[in-house]
Order: structure tokens, then C-alpha cells, then sequence
């Protein structure tokens, strides 16, 4: 996907590896191979389209961050072996002993139950 000014998202056709869960995002100019970092900060959101692209991630945590959601999503989907997740401490080591064939797709759920189960709650007919 090509952002303004002719600058590449990373993950779409390179691996991503030590991305910061918490940081703003990074582009890559196609033509001069400069990187830039975009304004936006997404966390989660960037765990999500990275697995939904199929591409092997290794998310590294924030761990001085309070109520550190993206901590808590990045253990979890690790768990279930959707990706590695570090520390800046432990990175080194889970890039050196990664099998990236141990990984497993991610599918992302049906959100439409739970949507109609919200409308009704709140009142709105069913579609």
C-alpha cells in the first residue's frame, strides 16, 4: 500500500521483524529507500493488518506503559502462535531461536453475533 508522497507501508511485501507495538508507524519511500514515520499511531491495529497480510511478526512490547493493552494482545496472540513477542531485552533471542514455519495463520473472527447482540440491546431492529 503506497501512503502520500510516494512512501510504502512496511509489512506489505517485506518481513516486518521489531516493529514497537507502540510506536508510530514506519514508511519507506519506494523510489529513494528513505524512512519516514507517520504521525498515526495504531498498536493494535498494526498487529492485526500485519496478520492479516500473512507476514511473519515479532511485535516488541512496551513494558513501561500502564494498562499496556498491546501487551496483552501481543502475549495472547503469541500464545496461540500467531506471532513471537519480545521485550527490547529479550529480542535478540526470540530472533535467533524463531522457526517461522511454527507459526500459524491468523483468521480473523465473525464480529457480526456480537454486533446484533449490541443492536438489540440497545434497541435497533434487526437487518
Amino acid at each position: 500500500m503506497m501512503a502520500s508522497g510516494g512512501w510504502k507501508v512496511i509489512g506489505e511485501g517485506e518481513r516486518v521483524v521489531g516493529r514497537r507495538a507502540t510506536s508510530k508507524r514506519a514508511h519507506r519511500n519506494a523510489e529513494t529507500g528513505h524512512w519516514k514515520k507517520d504521525n498515526k499511531r495504531k498498536g493494535s491495529g498494526s498487529i492485526f493488518e500485519t496478520l492479516r497480510l500473512g507476514k511473519p511478526l515479532v511485535v516488541v512490547v512496551n513494558q513501561d506503559l500502564m494498562d499496556n493493552h498491546q501487551s496483552e494482545l501481543a502475549e495472547e496472540l503469541a500464545d496461540r502462535k500467531h506471532l513471537y513477542c519480545a521485550s527490547p531485552q529479550t529480542l535478540h533471542q526470540t530472533i535467533a531461536d524463531m522457526d517461522l514455519s511454527s507459526l500459524l495463520p491468523y483468521s480473523p473472527g465473525d464480529a457480526t453475533p456480537v454486533a446484533k447482540h449490541i443492536n438489540r440491546f440497545l434497541g435497533f431492529p434487526d437487518d
